[in-house]
């Protein structure tokens, strides 16, 4: 396939899990000539006031169809609003009320239109994809982690994620949850575990919206290390934009050498940090809730994933 679109595109979507890798793949893109970054517009901390909830879920109570389908339009013609939420944002990975990077880069977007594209980078945006990838001409790109990484990642960080509101959520509009899961949450998890629990509760909805034709391009985050030409051509080819080269891996040798901080980004991590960084954080017992729970699924969308890169 050719490197070069006719046009850039006006917007970019790259959502996945939190922690999948949608912020090197958004920042690759937004360094590109002519675009510029809208970060997390659906943060329920500091994004738009339509969204309430971690990872709303469009045809659920206060975010109908009505109102899903009116943000993505204010997302497009860069008019979002951002919200002021003190009680969320106070301890909140040290967000700032009026200088945090979404309302920032939402003000950017809107003041420079000269920027033709821009590059929405948002994992809360996971619900509304298939949606926008439907019914307009965004590309939308979907970042996929292997289930233990994911894991590791959220408990390096500390951080336990509201899975319990996200479940009662996709049931409210009919959307099909892994029976076991109710019972796992009912004695309380860790954040390893709610971080397994968010994996399967999205990954499962790309899997089956990928046998549906969903028109997005799936991307598994090692792979920007593996074969980062492959991936550049590839983004080229979807987006139009021009792409830059990434960031060259740091030696695995060194990085397996430090622990890392216990911050949400971190540049320049090797391939065995991203994918193998689970065997030094994660316990038996959290291994094994996570390969309960989540291998089978993963290895229905692993060949998935694997076709359409074929497939391009």
């Amino acid at each position: 396939m050719s490197e070069t679109a006719a046009k850039p595109a006006r917007t970019v979507l790259v959502t996945g899990a939190p922690r999948s890798g949608t912020t090197p793949v958004g920042e690759l893109l937004s360094g590109s000539p002519g675009a510029i970054e809208l970060y997390e517009p659906m943060s329920d901390i500091v994004g738009d006031r339509a969204v309430r909830d971690w990872f709303p879920v469009p045809g659920q109570e206060d975010f109908d169809l009505a109102t899903a389908d009116d943000l993505i339009d204010r997302i497009l013609r860069r008019r979002v609003r951002n919200t002021f939420r003190p009680e969320n944002i106070l301890g909140n990975l040290g967000r700032n009320k009026y200088l945090n990077r979404s309302r920032r880069t939402a003000i950017l977007a809107r003041l420079q239109p000269w920027k033709r594209t821009q590059v929405w980078k948002d994992p809360m945006a996971f619900f509304v994809a298939p949606r926008v990838a439907r019914t307009t001409d965004v590309p939308v790109i979907i970042t996929v982690r292997d289930p233990l990484s994911l894991a590791s990642s959220f408990e390096r960080m500390s951080w336990r994620p509201p899975v319990e509101g996200l479940v009662s959520r996709m049931r409210s509009v009919g959307m099909p949850v892994d029976a076991r899961i109710t019972g796992l949450l009912e004695g309380g998890i860790d954040a390893a575990k709610a971080g397994a629990v968010a994996w399967n509760l999205l990954y499962s909805v790309l899997l089956r919206e990928m046998r549906e034709g969903l028109p997005a391009t799936v991307l598994v985050n090692s792979d920007l290390m593996v074969d980062p030409e492959a991936v550049r051509a590839r983004l080229i080819a979807v987006t139009g934009l021009a792409v830059p080269k990434p960031a060259e891996a740091a030696e695995d040798k060194a990085a397996s050498a430090e622990p890392l901080p216990e911050k949400a980004h971190i540049q320049n991590r090797s391939l065995e940090s991203i994918t193998q960084y689970w065997k030094k954080t994660l316990s038996e017992e959290q291994v094994a809730f996570c390969r309960d729970l989540n291998d089978e699924l993963w290895a229905e969308l692993e060949p998935e994933i694997r076709r359409q890169r074929e497939a391009w």
